[in-house]
């Protein structure tokens, strides 16, 4: 469904604490988002294929991924957009299971709700999934690539600790089956 007119636009958002909870509508894969967003975007172009310039601050941010059974947490990023990539200067999280990830890279913006990767990931006995059927801290390199929808992960990680629960696995295989 098509709510803007085709015609070329131009917005600025400057903005010094921008609440992140939104970000909930955009992405269901989040919940519980906290944080605060600052600095200055400016928009422009056609609304399908949209420019992004300027740079931005995120602080304190924080985000449940009921997935992975983690919450990431003080998430702080320094990023610039060129176009239509936000370039992150700088990203430290935190997961509340335990450990701490680095990012570097970029993000593809062209779909919005399909954002493209490409980002260096440095795992330091990070907490990436804390489920029933698996949990596990990662070290190491890696690349996340792909999109959104259709994430790519390489690399080379190293599981400091965990246990994975086969028998979930089968389980769930079993009611897919």
């Amino acid at each position: 469904e098509r709510r803007l007119a085709p015609d070329p636009l131009r917005m600025v958002l400057e903005a010094d604490s921008l609440p992140m909870e939104p970000l909930e509508l955009a992405f269901e894969s989040l919940q519980g988002v906290t944080g605060y967003g600052a600095g200055r975007v400016e928009f422009s172009g056609e609304p399908n294929s949209l420019r992004l310039e300027g740079a931005a601050t995120l602080a304190h941010a924080g985000a449940t991924v009921p997935y992975l059974g983690v919450r990431f947490e003080d998430v702080n990023a320094s990023l610039t957009f060129d176009g239509t990539k936000a370039v992150l200067q700088s990203v430290r999280l935190r997961s509340s299971a335990g450990g701490s990830a680095t990012l570097r890279g970029a993000i593809d913006t062209r779909e919005p709700t399909n954002l493209g990767f490409d980002l260096t990931i440095l795992p330091t006995r990070f907490r990436a999934m804390d489920r029933r059927m698996a949990t596990f801290l990662l070290d190491g390199e890696g690349h996340l690539g792909g999109s959104y929808r259709s994430p790519e992960l390489t690399g080379a990680f190293r599981i400091s600790e965990g246990q994975i629960r086969a028998e979930r696995f089968m389980r769930m295989r079993q009611a897919v089956d």
